[in-house]
């Protein structure tokens, strides 16, 4: 792993009596382990030390508060500390394949029915993220960070892990075709996720290269005519180079992959009113329908949602 991990194969030898995940209580041991744990360097200043901690601490606590979802990874034994230097957790690595593997192997594209669950289920994930305060954005969902895992998909990470730099540099994004163009120009926000989820949906359809930005509604449906011409619509909107011109929120993908049709309507989370898709405020409380800042806790001023530190006051944020 990349970042401020490093992962190992590993064997429980005594089989833990209560594994983190809620439906392995009573199963056999797994037949191999994930261990990840926390990088040490003694060249890295103490602020460097404390603030990789918190990100590596920030994942598993996600992962923990996740358990339930089907698409992320199950806990085996969560954060752990061993003295004043180790920190680690162990996860039960999916039991399939990379999305990119199996498509590979394949050589024709997934059947449409089973492409809307798996988009359910990752669906479901962003979600819960992009409701935690401040929103987590995944930024890099592709096929090769996707895993089957019996009938799902799981992700393969959360990604604080893998991403942080010890460097002093930003996060590298490299253009794939699945992240956003805001994203890649290091202005993530939820709706980058809904990028990458489509991308990698219509790849999962066709077989072929991520589309570039903005393709025609009816690209995919061209492409492969049992692809439902709503799903086409669908994926192409949430290709949109403007992130205002995607939906509002995983939530609205969500819903329209449950009804099969496009439908041009969100809900504020504010006061429950139903706008246009394309509104940026409520038209009743003209709150933002879609989170992209966050208030400073110091001086109550609006930053981005990914700052480490506030543009206004310069205090550092979590």
């Amino acid at each position: 792993m990349r970042g401020i991990g490093r992962s190992y194969r590993a064997l429980d030898s005594e089989w833990v009596a209560a594994p983190a995940a809620p439906d392995a209580a009573d199963a056999p041991a797994p037949p191999g382990l994930i261990l990840t744990e926390l990088r040490r360097n003694r060249g890295w200043s103490p602020e460097a030390q404390a603030y990789y901690r918190e990100q590596f601490t920030r994942e598993v606590n996600l992962l923990a508060k996740l358990q339930d979802l089907p698409a992320v990874p199950r806990l085996y034994q969560d954060l752990t500390e061993r003295g004043e230097d180790r920190l680690y957790f162990v996860a039960i690595p999916p039991q399939g394949e990379s999305l990119r593997a199996a498509l590979d192997k394949r050589s024709r594209p997934f059947p449409p029915d089973v492409v809307i669950d798996w988009g359910l289920r990752l669906g479901e994930l962003l979600a819960r993220l992009h409701d935690e305060a401040p929103p987590h954005v995944l930024g890099d969902l592709a096929p090769e960070t996707l895993y089957t895992d019996g009938p799902g998909v799981r992700v393969a990470d959360l990604g604080l892990i893998r991403s942080v730099r010890t460097d002093g540099l930003p996060p590298e994004r490299e253009d794939t075709g699945y992240a956003a163009p805001e994203y890649l120009d290091g202005r993530p926000e939820p709706r980058s996720d809904l990028f990458s989820l489509a991308a990698t949906l219509a790849v999962l359809l066709i077989n072929q290269p991520p589309l570039s930005p903005s393709p025609d509604v009816e690209a995919l449906h061209r492409i492969n005519d049992r692809i439902p011409p709503w799903l086409s619509h669908l994926i192409a909107l949430n290709l949109s180079e403007a992130p205002y011109d995607r939906y509002a929120s995983a939530e609205d993908i969500i819903a329209d992959l449950r009804r099969q049709q496009v439908t041009d309507t969100t809900v504020c989370r504010v006061c429950g009113a139903t706008n246009r898709r394309t509104e940026i405020y409520c038209q009743e409380c003209s709150r933002p329908l879609m989170q992209t800042t966050r208030l400073c806790e110091e001086c109550d001023h609006d930053m981005p949602v990914n700052a480490r530190f506030c543009p206004t006051c310069g205090v550092q944020v979590s």
